[in-house]
């Protein structure tokens, strides 16, 4: 368990790092990101994993590893991340959820969820 949180602190460090260098999100610190999850996902053996940022300056991202269900082989899938919630997306931005009620959940589809970087494995 110990070199788990020393590798999470890891993935912490390198988004620090990269925030003090340039405020947008780049691509090297996505791929950074995504080439740790994945180690992580091999080194403990773990179905899947989906991680998601939200930096000083506003810009985003989710990146993910492995599989949402490992029976049927079905990928793991974007967060629908609410930016203006504290803890009730449901009564905060009830225009968000009903669109993603409406155009996703009743679809049986993930269209509305923020985009996503599946690992170098799929």
């Amino acid at each position: 368990m110990g070199s788990l949180i020393l590798s999470v602190a890891r993935v912490a460090v390198v988004a620090a790092t990269a925030m003090l260098v340039s405020p947008a999100w780049t691509d090297d610190l996505l791929r950074q990101v995504q080439d740790m999850l994945y180690d992580f996902l091999t080194e403990y053996g773990f179905p899947g994993a989906t991680v998601a940022y939200v930096l000083p300056d506003g810009s985003s991202s989710t990146v993910a590893t492995g599989l949402a269900d490992v029976e049927a082989a079905i990928p793991m899938k974007g967060f629908y991340t609410f930016g203006s919630s504290a803890h009730s997306p449901l009564f905060e931005e009830v225009q968000k959820t009903r669109n993603i009620l409406r155009q996703d959940v009743l679809a049986h589809i993930n269209t509305l969820s923020d985009p996503i970087l599946l690992d170098k494995s799929r």
